[in-house]
């Protein structure tokens, strides 16, 4: 079921625009539609990760405090997530806007913009937000889009069997 409605999410986010105006005229639909899909990865895919830690740790008392912070910078995580794992997702989220048709400069702010939603949203109810994934996940993962393209889906596709299998 997990895995069922995680490709779903991923092929609603592949769906070719509808016409050629849609670098403007989409740009929030589409970032609505990521934001929901972080949302249920937390809660599906992620269930074991912070999708569990969500379940037992999260309340609104942290997150209005996260909320207000400024990010820190050693955040605990391991070398492979903070410079694998994030950068990777950067590059799945840029490439996801680029294909939707977007422009450079906006699939740049459009994978900026989720990171910063995703850390101070989704992680701020369980910890404060974390200026290196902020910093990595678009300035790393942006480029990676753009270079690796059409190996982003399969990478990502593959990131979210190890976290299903093994995590």
């Amino acid at each position: 079921m997990r895995v069922m409605l995680s490709v779903l999410v991923i092929a609603l986010l592949l769906a070719e625009p509808s016409d050629a105006k849609s670098e403007n005229k989409h740009f929030w639909r589409d970032n609505s539609i990521m934001y929901a899909g972080q949302w249920a990865f937390t809660f599906t895919i992620n269930y074991g990760g912070l999708g569990k830690r969500f379940r037992k740790q999260a309340s609104f008392k942290k997150f209005g405090r996260n909320f207000i912070s400024l990010p820190e910078f050693k955040d605990g995580d391991s070398f492979a997530t903070n410079y694998i794992a994030h950068p990777l997702v950067g590059a799945f989220t840029y490439y996801m806007f680029r294909k939707q048709g977007h422009s450079v400069k906006k699939s740049f702010c459009a994978t900026a913009l989720q990171s910063t939603l995703f850390e101070y949203t989704i992680e701020g109810f369980v910890e404060r937000p974390s200026g290196v994934d902020l910093i990595v996940t678009p300035v790393i993962g942006a480029p990676l889009g753009a270079k690796m393209g059409k190996w982003i889906l399969p990478a990502s596709a593959l990131m979210i069997i190890i976290r299903v299998t093994f995590l």
